[in-house]
């Protein structure tokens, strides 16, 4: 979803990834004042659908125009590195800073005047890059009374900016954060995302994700991340626990929903249909225990992995002292010595 964002999308596009369909290009922010490029997608043709009738929102925040675009394109280039991302990695390093860049202001009134608009709607966030800043600042920004109909926020390689957000924003991060609804991936072999250790806050549960080096610009543009065989992302963490149980959760409710539309279609639910679902809901629990499990033996064995090599390093460092102190013996006698202690 995150490669829409760069697309040269026109509204009432039709947004299509891996054959699921997302919607239809509602409407596309283009701020020339604050840089602030987004799309905002509902699941309804906008020709025909009414504000009211809308009951998905995908937000696509863009990330940064790339600064080999300078020539071309100058003013973009400025707006997006020299008055927000230079800026921001500033407070960034240096945990915290006096205010909010105006891109990151822009992204939050977005958010904030979208759910407004569409007030029946459940909202998703994607943000890359600068993007990712973007969809950061705007959920901890956003007001209690949308909190529940935030559904979920996927965030990809931006620098961690929960050190410049203020007491009331960082309360709303923790809060949605540990309600699990943000997911903020991370590729360490990437430049972009700094700020993020074990000792510091962030906004939404980080993944960091197994990868392969890959060139630089590709690494940032997710190139180096890696998939198994089912097509899940290949983690290092255990957020991405989480992110299965959020995942199957939706799911299930989008399953719910056509069971719904089903039952009040006016013919009732036929066999076949209800056999459909149930095989989809049989299918999508098993797949986020698949991936929920997977996590836990991919942890236990770098666990034991680490135990071994520190029984190897024990193991070498006590056949040397037993070399050192036990010179008069042959090896026999060493190894007899050492199972009797």
């Amino acid at each position: 979803m995150i490669s829409q964002s760069y697309m040269n999308l026109e509204v009432n596009k039709k947004i299509s990834v891996n054959r699921q369909t997302y919607g239809y290009v509602s409407k596309i922010i283009d701020n020339k004042k604050s840089g602030e490029k987004s799309f905002i997608i509902t699941d309804g043709n906008p020709k025909v659908q009414k504000p009211k009738e809308v009951k998905q929102i995908t937000i696509l925040y863009q990330g940064s125009i790339g600064i080999n675009k300078i020539l071309v394109n100058p003013g973009d280039v400025w707006r997006d590195w020299g008055v927000n991302n230079l800026p921001t990695a500033v407070q960034v390093i240096n945990a915290g800073g006096a205010t909010a860049m105006p891109q990151l202001k822009s992204a939050a009134h977005t958010l904030q005047e979208t759910m407004q608009m569409y007030p029946n709607a459940k909202v998703s966030v994607y943000g890359h890059s600068l993007g990712s800043m973007n969809g950061q600042y705007a959920i901890s920004d956003l007001p209690t009374a949308f909190h529940d109909r935030l559904e979920g926020v996927y965030l990809y390689q931006g620098p961690n900016i929960y050190s410049i957000l203020n007491p009331r924003q960082q309360a709303a991060a923790d809060k949605l954060t540990n309600e699990g609804k943000i997911f903020n991936f991370i590729d360490t072999r990437d430049l972009v995302p700094i700020g993020y250790s074990l000792t510091k806050k962030q906004v939404g549960t980080v993944i960091e994700v197994t990868s392969k080096k890959v060139k630089l610009g590709k690494q940032h543009m997710l190139g180096g991340y890696l998939f198994d065989q089912d097509g899940n992302l290949v983690t290092q963490s255990k957020g991405i626990i989480q992110l299965a149980k959020h995942q199957t959760s939706k799911e299930l409710d989008r399953l719910a929903e056509i069971h719904h539309q089903f039952s009040h279609s006016g013919k009732g639910i036929s066999s076949s249909q209800e056999i459909f679902l149930d095989a989809m809901q049989a299918k999508t629990i098993t797949l986020g225990y698949k991936q929920a499990i997977q996590s836990e033996i991919d942890t236990v064995v770098k666990w034991l992995n680490n135990e071994i090599e520190q029984a190897n390093l024990l193991w070498s460092q006590t056949k040397r002292d037993t070399n050192r102190w036990g010179e008069h013996l042959n090896d026999t006698e060493k190894m007899a010595i050492l199972a009797e202690n």
